[in-house]
């Protein structure tokens, strides 16, 4: 509640939410200016034209107004806009981090495949030079001809693989 010995009560603007301030100007005209107004163009909150004969008079109508409803609708729509792009700027963050994750984890794999086909290949040469020394040894028991023959399959063998 105000006295008459205390300011009344001014609502901030509904366009920049600034608190009005009253103009020095003529006495006994009393106008009514937002803040923000001569440092905010587009802040539709100016009350300047209006002129009123009382303070009470100013402070009910400025306390009344209310922002025009095509603007607050398109302010919505804007800030709706702004969401949606914000959302989607993190959805494609997202979704960078997890394709990079995959990759990651695509790479790792097909590295880990790739070691373990190297050492199944060292283990078929292990075997096959096994194979090797056994068919050597059933030659020897065999005799020294089988054993001949061994050696020039062998030797024949090695030759193939140079070409």
């Amino acid at each position: 509640m105000t006295t008459p010995d205390t300011p009344k009560e001014l609502k901030p603007c509904p366009w920049c939410g600034e608190v009005p301030f009253w103009p020095e100007g003529t006495p006994g005209v009393w106008r009514m200016h937002c803040r923000a107004f001569c440092r905010t163009p587009n802040c539709r909150g100016n009350a300047q034209g209006k002129s009123f004969p009382t303070e009470d008079e100013a402070i009910e109508d400025w306390n009344r107004r209310t922002p025009d409803a095509r603007i607050t609708s398109a302010e919505r729509e804007r800030d709706e806009l702004k969401r949606e792009r914000d959302l989607l700027k993190a959805l494609h963050a997202s979704s960078e981090q997890m394709l990079d994750t995959a990759c990651g984890d695509a790479v790792a794999d097909i590295s880990r495949v790739e070691a373990e086909r190297d050492e199944l290949r060292a283990k078929v040469a292990e075997l096959e030079v096994d194979k090797a020394r056994l068919d050597f040894l059933d030659a020897m028991v065999a005799g020294p001809e089988p054993l001949r023959d061994g050696i020039d399959a062998a030797r024949a063998k090695q030759a193939q693989e140079r070409k």
